[in-house]
């Protein structure tokens, strides 16, 4: 990945100054940042929806047991 500071762009520990680099590579230095970025929103929405995913399912098992015990206390009664 790369890192850049200020004019300087870190790439696998190597530093380069951008001002060195040709129009295609700096264009690339910033594709790569802006998928760093996409894949650090991705990361944390992958994450909401987990957590999201495991609370519906919790409010749909107990809703289910709910009922399941409604069933149960219909045919006793």
């Amino acid at each position: 990945m790369s890192e850049q500071t200020a004019n300087v762009i870190n790439i696998d520990g190597k530093e380069y100054n951008q001002e060195d680099l040709s129009a295609q590579q700096i264009r690339w230095v910033q594709k790569l940042q802006s998928y760093a970025i996409k894949q650090d929103d991705l990361r944390e929405t992958s994450e909401e929806i987990s957590v999201l995913q495991t609370q519906y399912l919790g409010r749909l098992k107990s809703s289910l047991e709910q009922n399941n015990d409604e069933g149960q206390e219909e045919k006793a009664g």
